[in-house]
């Protein structure tokens, strides 16, 4: 396994958490969108095992979002 995801409605907190008890906090504190409150944080465990900790549901994130601009075929 080389991640995992939890929500959680304050990332700043659990990823404290996880490097007070023996992991680490590996990306800083960063928001997707200036428009919309979603943050999310890499820390690792103990254990060695990367955990993403989200503000809100994948869904949250990841939808209704403008599609990608496709590459020109001309």
């Amino acid at each position: 396994m080389f991640h995992f995801c939890l929500t959680t409605p304050d990332i700043e907190a659990v990823a404290q958490r996880i490097a007070h008890n023996g992991g680490k906090v590996r990306s800083p504190v960063w928001q997707l969108y200036q428009n919309k409150p979603y943050k999310a944080v890499y820390c690792q465990g103990p254990w060695g095992i990367i955990v993403e900790l989200c503000s809100h549901h994948y869904e949250q994130f990841w939808a209704n979002l403008a599609p990608a601009p496709q590459p020109y075929e001309g």
